[in-house]
């Protein structure tokens, strides 16, 4: 049985609900932890250092570079997303969550984008991920 009005109204003149589902996405950077750990390591490379360091090396290396990432972008957030089935940390320049914390659906321009991949060592486009939250 179908929602549509039982008035035989050409198709296009028939309303259908809207989907209740929010499609809640995050564009940008996954964090893979390894590369991060490594790349900790090297900056805070000395027992002095580490000793200094309220969290693990590789979540101060991303909260460091978090914090470098956003003095070019100030909505830059950390935020969960699912891909292939698995939930990751996300380096989010933008996203569609809509919460008092929301990055905003506004993209970085293309130079900002390419400081960030410079800060973030890479050469990957940020992409859409879903939020998981």
């Amino acid at each position: 049985m179908s929602d549509a009005p039982s008035l035989n109204l050409p198709r296009h003149l028939v309303s259908f609900p809207k989907p209740t589902k929010q499609r809640r996405m995050a564009y940008g950077y996954i964090i893979d932890w390894d590369i991060a750990q490594r790349r900790g390591e090297t900056l805070w490379n000395t027992p002095e250092a580490r000793e200094g360091l309220v969290r693990s090396i590789e979540l101060s290396y991303v909260k460091h570079m978090n914090a470098l990432c956003r003095s070019h972008w100030p909505r830059i957030r950390l935020r969960p997303v699912k891909s292939d089935g698995m939930i990751y940390s996300c380096i989010t320049l933008a996203d569609t969550v809509a919460d008092w914390n929301s990055a905003g659906d506004v993209i970085p321009p293309p130079e900002v984008i390419e400081k960030i991949k410079g800060l973030l060592q890479t050469e990957e486009e940020p992409k859409w991920y879903k939020y998981y939250g």
